[in-house]
């Protein structure tokens, strides 16, 4: 027995060679070449990679582990080009192809790369949505809502505890969509619209001031509960500064916090429920003091516009406006982006054919020279020439502005560590208590890598230069003046 089954093991032709030894063997390659980008980014990162190349943070050992093979170095492009990321007040998260990592925050410099290195986000299943804020989390994946963080109003719909250490399922039937503000959460399934959180719009919860559901509900909704809309398909929801704006279709659904009369419904008063604005909305930010309004291919304006250079191009000049007053421009504009509150670029178009000139001009604030109107004033008040035409799409990060242009990608505002991106720019000695950085007036074009994923991309809207100019803003009668309001005068009022 034992001879036959040693000559077994030979192969015909007599060759002294075993079977197995005629097999071949898969290299570590063959293996990497059976894993998906995801796979390889979500171990590496597990193991302790760094995926910020252009950063000093960590050692530059975690660093070089990308460029072992090209396989990994094409995994990191891959979730740089494709995957997501978001910051909240303590912690930085990336997410590619299901797998979520965070690491805190260091934004002093102070931890010198200790502690700094990214956590794997253990989930039951793989992610495809993640929204953050405040320090609550919660994870869209294919086994439903997952949610963990500060809990203290509610905000992620977990009863009475102040911190939910781990994710932890939310029972909502096939949840697609969630924002969330840090305080209030909003969850979009196939039963309809969920809300937890914070139900009040003033710092007074005593004055009753509910917003989403019916009269009784409590102050702070512990638990999602079910948001009563009108028919029809929510498209997405705005949260700023205690006010809800709901968008569906053409049609926009309003409520909490009304100071200024910045929720376009004619007076100043807290909405204790959504309210219908009742007239055609594309688009609305909530930033500020101060609404902007997509209305009808027209720009509308609505609130305290007393400290914004807005103020300039409507009529009456008025400080306060509680019906949305239109913003009347030099010329005809095809094109308006923003951030919802203090920066305001536009595409002027031509005044006999109405077309795009790919001409851009910008007004507000120009702190480091983020206009890149080629001006050193902290504000610019009047609308003055951008000094790059053809912008597709406008970025920032704090006073640092990108702009992607058809021309490629250029870059203006607070150049301190670099960071924009731009050529080289001569080093200028400064003293001690100024600020040790470069301030970039006019656009440069961006040559080398810049972190995307801190960008934030502003509003972009298409004007309808067609549409004849028409007077906004109705003089009304609006003797609840709130506080914030006393020290402007009634004629200030509209």
């Amino acid at each position: 027995m034992g001879c036959g089954g040693s000559k077994s093991a030979i192969k015909k032709g007599g060759a002294n060679e075993h079977a197995l030894d005629s097999t071949p063997t898969k290299t570590t390659a063959d293996y990497l070449d059976e894993l998906s980008p995801g796979i390889i980014w979500a171990a590496l990162m597990a193991a302790g990679a760094d995926p910020e190349l252009h950063k000093t943070t960590t050692s530059p050992e975690d660093k070089l582990v990308w460029f072992i093979t090209r396989r990994f170095v094409n995994s990191l492009a891959a979730s740089i080009r494709e995957g997501e990321a978001a910051t909240n007040d303590s912690n930085y998260f990336r997410f590619y192809d299901g797998h979520l990592f965070s690491r805190v925050l260091d934004p002093l410099g102070m931890s010198m790369g200790r502690g700094l290195e990214y956590e794997w986000i253990r989930l039951p299943s793989r992610l495809f949505a993640f929204e953050t804020g405040g320090g609550s989390q919660y994870a869209l994946t294919f086994k439903g809502l997952y949610v963990w963080g500060r809990n203290e109003v509610g905000q992620v719909g977990m009863g009475d505890v102040s911190m939910v250490p781990l994710p932890t399922h939310i029972d909502i039937e096939v949840p697609y969509r969630v924002w969330a503000d840090g305080e209030r959460a909003f969850a979009l399934g196939t039963r309809g619209l969920y809300a937890c959180g914070m139900n009040f719009a003033t710092n007074d919860p005593a004055n009753g001031d509910k917003l989403l559901l019916a009269p009784g509900a409590d102050m702070a909704i512990k638990h999602f509960a079910h948001v009563r809309l009108p028919e029809g398909q929510v498209d997405s929801i705005s949260l700023k500064n205690r006010g809800t704006v709901i968008h569906m279709g053409n049609r926009a659904l309003v409520c909490g916090n009304n100071s200024h009369g910045r929720l376009g419904v004619g007076h100043n008063r807290p909405l204790p429920n959504l309210t219908r604005l009742p007239y055609t909305i594309t688009g609305m930010t909530c930033d500020g003091p101060f609404s902007l309004i997509l209305s009808d291919g027209r720009l509308k304006v609505v609130g305290k516009v007393k400290y914004s250079p807005l103020k300039n191009y409507l009529v009456g000049h008025r400080r306060i406006y509680t019906i949305p007053a239109q913003v009347r421009f030099p010329w005809p504009v095809s094109k308006f982006i923003t951030d919802g509150h203090s920066m305001f670029f536009v595409e002027k178009a031509d005044t006999l054919s109405l077309k795009p000139t790919s001409e851009w001009f910008a007004l507000g604030c120009n702190m480091w020279g983020c206009l890149g109107v080629d001006k050193e004033d902290d504000a610019v008040s009047v609308w003055s020439p951008v000094g790059v035409g053809g912008i597709n799409a406008i970025y920032k990060d704090g006073y640092s502005v990108w702009l992607d242009t058809e021309s490629g990608l250029f870059a203006c505002g607070d150049n301190r560590g670099s960071r924009l991106g731009t050529e080289v720019l001569e080093v200028v000695e400064v003293a001690e208590d100024e600020d040790d950085g470069t301030s970039v007036t006019m656009p440069l074009p961006v040559v080398r890598e810049v972190d995307a994923d801190m960008l934030t991309a502003l509003t972009y809207w298409e004007l309808d230069p067609t549409k004849p100019e028409v007077l906004g803003g109705v003089e009304v009668e609006d003797p609840e003046v709130d506080a914030d309001q006393s020290s402007d005068s009634e004629e200030d009022v509209i």
